[in-house]
């Protein structure tokens, strides 16, 4: 196997905090206004969906498939009828799936080296039935390679359907949806295997006052079966490893002396001092900087670790605004629940 081609990257691998809610929070150097919001961002610990190969410190991508068929899986419909199907190649396929998950693995810095081995190692031309690695094969490599962990594709399989019909308004809608399932073999240090499979789907929408223009809006569809399995490569890579997160949070302002004091102390990371001005605030008669106050006080909370805290002013903030009348405060309603349902799923990592 000396003439196999071989990428291998390697990355200091510094060491990892564990810590299940956010870590530190990034203070821009002048926070950014937005009329009656300022902007921050925080860092946020995600855990990894499936820890199959987080103990790994040396892993290898590899590539076990074979090409799909050009005419399989594209599927095209004019006014839900069925029209001749159409030949793409997709012999890089694996490829175009591969390269983001090793690059997404390797930035992650879970691993001290990340490797791919570009050329398939399945020795059949059967696309339909998948051969896996033996496990002496799996141990060979994890010894040439000097690796501690094989993440194998076995498969990638893609279909796309392309429709397009008039609508009872009279304009014409098209799409173009694509479903990628890929099929993965772990192997740890032993060669001993489990198997993954990761599916997705991605939809391409266009309305236009004729089918041909509708039709013109949606992506060529080779470059949309591309860019569908660089992302869900990237995804996939990501439901594997603990990596931090940047998120945004808004913080409001009124003339309210508190409310503003509060701002003030908390560009100076003075967050108990800032909630002390913001609760007294939340006591006004004034619905909205109440509801400002509360919000403020819920992204303080957060950012001093106390999710639970976090919560319950979010949720008050969101019951402010929803005593406004105005569209304004129900839009601000629907952006406080998001936010109470994002500061729920940090709580679930504790």
């Amino acid at each position: 196997m000396a003439d196999t081609q071989f990428i291998r990257v390697m990355i200091n691998n510094g060491v990892q905090m564990r810590r299940l809610v956010v870590i530190f929070v990034i203070f821009l150097s002048s926070i950014l206004t937005f009329a009656q919001q300022w902007h921050t961002t925080v860092s946020v610990f995600c855990p990894a969906a499936d820890s199959i190969i987080q103990n790994m410190q040396d892993v290898l991508v590899v590539n076990n498939s074979v090409a799909q068929p050009d005419g399989l899986g594209h599927n095209t419909y004019i006014e839900s009828k069925a029209q001749p199907s159409v030949d793409i190649d997709l012999s890089n396929a694996a490829m175009t799936l591969l390269v983001p998950i090793t690059q997404t693995l390797d930035y992650s810095e879970n691993f001290r080296t990340v490797g791919l081995l570009p050329a398939s190692q399945n020795t059949s031309s059967t696309f339909f039935v998948r051969q896996y690695l033996s496990a002496q094969q799996a141990r060979t490599l994890l010894s040439e390679y000097a690796s501690d962990g094989l993440l194998v594709l076995d498969q990638v399989i893609v279909y796309d359907r392309c429709n397009s019909y008039q609508t009872v308004e009279g304009d014409y809608y098209a799409y173009l949806e694509v479903t990628e399932t890929s099929v993965w073999s772990v192997y740890d240090s032993t060669g001993q295997r489990r198997q993954l499979t990761y599916a997705d789907t991605l939809l391409w929408e266009a309305y236009a006052e004729s089918m041909d223009k509708a039709l013109e809006q949606l992506p060529v569809r080779k470059q949309a079966i591309e860019d569908m399995l660089a992302e869900l490569g990237e995804k996939f890579a990501l439901s594997l490893v603990s990596y931090r997160e940047q998120r945004d949070r808004y913080l409001y302002e009124n003339d309210n002396n508190l409310i503003h004091s509060g701002l003030e102390k908390f560009t100076h990371r003075r967050f108990d001092d800032a909630i002390a001005d913001w609760q007294l605030a939340y006591q006004s008669k004034d619905v909205l900087t109440a509801a400002y106050a509360a919000a403020n006080i819920a992204v303080a909370s957060e950012m001093s670790g106390d999710i639970a805290e976090a919560i319950s002013w979010a949720e008050l903030s969101a019951e402010s605004f929803l005593q406004l009348k105005k569209s304004a405060g129900r839009q601000q309603y629907v952006n406080m629940m998001y936010y109470v349902n994002e500061l729920s799923e940090l709580r679930k990592l504790y």
